[in-house]
């Protein structure tokens, strides 16, 4: 029979109601309270830690493609700028029209997307 040897002990103080909880999660889950937290901690928690380093990277990345969307729509608005011509050398308004509002709910849905993270982070 092999027995498994916690060698390391975490001390954790809970007030009344939080051990209630804990008590009451207990019965129902036939599980101990050890148990109970362990799984908590290690399997319910990991998909939640956050990487800082790696989120400010792809926080950049997101930057760095909105960059290039504006400075292609600058490079449409303006008279010297190519990408507005088309072979006959007119404005093709409805695409750009179409174009633009793809890029705004695009846009307003990473903004929604990214205080969503944020407000998540926070609590």
């Amino acid at each position: 029979m092999d027995k498994r040897i916690n060698s390391h002990c975490i001390r954790i103080y809970f007030n009344d109601n939080e051990y209630a909880l804990l008590s009451e999660q207990e019965i129902v889950l036939g599980i101990t309270k050890q148990q109970l937290v362990r799984r908590v901690l290690i399997e319910k928690a990991r998909p939640t830690i956050i990487n800082a380093r790696e989120l400010l990277s792809i926080f950049d990345q997101i930057g760095e493609k909105i960059a290039v969307c504006n400075e292609l729509m600058y490079k449409y608005f303006s008279k010297d700028g190519a990408v507005h011509a088309s072979s006959s050398g007119e404005r093709n308004e409805e695409s750009f029209a179409a174009l633009l509002e793809d890029y705004l709910s695009v846009q307003k849905s990473l903004e929604q997307a990214i205080r969503l993270l944020l407000f998540k982070i926070k609590t």
